[in-house]
């Protein structure tokens, strides 16, 4: 295990919701914390048989990079950009009444890197129509039926 305790790795929430975290262009899933000390393993892990793992402390807001451990694959540097974009996306689907081609245009126009991120994104079709699913799932999560809650599994 390598000792960095001195790196803050940068935070993003998961398509489905949870945390991931950058550390050295690997994406890293939360596995457990106890107290302020997060254990992470390689979001490659059941894909690639990855057995990369990392172990952070939660000063304030800021995850510090404790120990990692090596990887069996290349780092995916656009990973953590191309999560943050689909993460972009939705909130301002959430946030606006755009159309998902205008709300797609935006988020990729607004990256630092929008080409190598387009390249790595899923198609505009296929965006387009998870902008749909994502408004229409908020609608109904936000709106009731004679009085009783909609309850839908995400």
């Amino acid at each position: 295990m390598d000792n960095t305790n001195s790196t803050i790795c940068e935070v993003v929430t998961s398509l489905r919701g949870g945390i991931k975290i950058n550390v050295h262009g690997y994406l890293m899933v939360k596995d457990k914390n106890r107290n302020n000390k997060y254990y992470w393993y390689c979001e490659q892990r059941d894909a690639l048989q990855c057995k990369g793992r990392a172990t952070t402390i939660l000063n304030g807001e800021q995850h510090y990079l404790q120990d990692t451990s090596d990887h069996n694959h290349a780092p995916e540097a656009s990973r953590f950009d191309i999560v943050k974009s689909i993460n972009t996306m939705k909130e301002k689907a959430r946030e606006t009444d755009d159309q998902p081609a205008q709300i797609i245009q935006n988020a990729i126009s607004s990256t630092s890197s929008s080409q190598e991120v387009y390249t790595y994104l899923p198609s505009n079709e296929a965006l387009r129509k998870s902008i749909i699913e994502f408004v229409a799932l908020i609608f109904l999560q936000n709106h009731s039926l004679y009085g009783i809650s909609l309850f839908l599994k995400t």
